[in-house]
């Protein structure tokens, strides 16, 4: 019976920021979740319960997610607390990049008038 060092074949990020996927089929190991207001970027790492935080200066932080808590607790603590600018993690960020992809404007405003008003 052979082993296969997992480690081995978590993802990496290239130059250019893009996180490689596995094709073993199991969990990416970091994953973007995104840039907050402070431009600080945010990866969760999937084996350690972490989250990097990237400042723009290069500074980095390390933060584990606590018992009890999740990576959507993450998300919604920095939104309470800086905001994002971008995320690319959560249903929100997915419906956003669909509709990017079907040519939908996400950016418009309702006056809730109903027609050509």
């Amino acid at each position: 019976m052979s082993t296969t060092n997992l480690r081995q074949q978590k993802s990496t990020a290239d130059t250019t920021g893009r996180i490689d996927t596995n094709t073993n089929g199991a969990r990416r190991a970091y994953i973007p979740l995104g840039i907050d207001e402070r431009d600080a970027s945010h990866v969760y790492d999937t084996e350690t319960e972490t989250v990097h935080i990237i400042h723009p200066d290069g500074a980095r932080e390390r933060r584990v997610i606590g018992a009890g808590q999740s990576v959507d607790d993450w998300m919604d603590a920095v939104d309470d607390g800086w905001g994002w600018a971008h995320t690319r993690y959560g249903i929100d960020a997915y419906l956003d990049r669909v509709a990017t992809i079907a040519g939908i404007d996400t950016n418009t405003s309702d006056t809730g008038t109903g027609g050509d008003a």
